[in-house]
């Protein structure tokens, strides 16, 4: 008996131990992969960076006119959707629910099939 529980214990241990192993070892597949994406990634920002410096040196072109009423009036829009939207769930009702009066054809089929074989429980319909 103590043997076969010692047996029992050495087994439990082998594989709790095989799986802490594997679980460590995928741990550091995972932060390698992370490591040789990101030096890619970091590369590829670098370059883009380089090509972005010789755009900025260039001057920019200014607008030269700023009309004043556009921000207001993107104001105004968002303000009358905000109040449309608002007014339209105040109208919904919670409790009113599709229409239940379409019945597909196959439960219509079933429910023929229960009412053809009820019983009448002795009383005659």
């Amino acid at each position: 008996m103590a043997e076969t529980l010692q047996n029992a214990l050495l087994i439990t241990l082998i594989g709790m131990g095989l799986v802490f192993v594997v679980i460590i070892m995928l741990w550091g597949l995972m932060s390698l992969l992370v490591r040789l994406g990101s030096e890619k990634e970091d590369h590829g920002e670098a370059e883009e960076e380089a090509e972005n410096d010789d755009t900025l040196a260039e001057p920019a072109e200014t607008v030269s006119t700023y009309d004043a009423g556009k921000p207001q009036a993107a104001a105004a829009a968002v303000a009358i959707a905000l109040a449309l939207s608002k007014k339209q769930k105040s109208l919904v009702n919670p409790f009113d629910h599709p229409s239940t009066t379409t019945v597909s054809a196959w439960q219509a089929a079933g429910r023929a099939n229960q009412i053809k074989t009820k019983q009448t429980r002795g009383r005659a319909l």
